[in-house]
């Protein structure tokens, strides 16, 4: 694989990891890219701007979790290659995370929760990846079109469809409520 292929491929699953986690917790998406625009290699713009409430500790921890989401489903497909694009995200979710009187222990765990939250749908993050990789682009609409359709949230998927849901469902859960 070339060296592009494979930096495009890995920027696709960053930004999957974000859309995954942002439907996750119910963020609206209006696009998703891997089209290199000024130093980003892609991006997401959501539909709404989010104004932080530094004082409700849940918001700020899903907001970091959302910013470490990128960092996780990179470190899933590849712990060796992490791309260097992920360190200003990581820093703001530790900045955010170090507000809220989280130490760094409390940002480790942040980490790990983020990263169980991917792996729990692993494979419909990489079907995202793929058409991501494939279209350069994905409208919000169809970001949670295909979630939806992995995770068989409509209509019957079989037993393998029951068992993601139910995965998806019990990760939704922690982050909507973080215990």
């Amino acid at each position: 694989m070339a060296a592009c292929d494979a930096l495009l491929r890995t920027t696709a699953v960053h930004e999957a990891g974000h859309c995954a986690l942002a439907v996750l917790m119910g963020r609206r998406i209006l696009f998703a890219s891997v089209d290199p625009v000024g130093n980003t290699l892609g991006r997401i713009v959501f539909a709404e701007r989010t104004v932080l409430n530094v004082r409700d500790h849940r918001e700020v921890e899903r907001e970091a979790a959302l910013h470490l989401a990128g960092f996780a489903a990179e470190m899933i497909l590849d712990p060796h290659s992490v791309a260097t694009g992920c360190r200003d995200e990581v820093m703001y979710a530790y900045q955010l995370a170090t507000e809220i009187g989280h130490g760094r222990s409390g940002f480790v765990r942040l980490v790990h929760r983020t990263t169980r939250a991917l792996v729990a749908i692993w494979p419909t993050v990489l079907i995202l990846a793929i058409e991501l990789e494939r279209r350069g682009r994905l409208e919000g609409r169809v970001v949670r079109q295909l979630i939806r359709r992995e995770l068989g949230l409509r209509g019957g998927a079989g037993a393998r469809g029951a068992r993601t849901r139910n995965r998806f469902l019990s990760c939704r859960n922690n982050y909507v409520s973080l215990h």
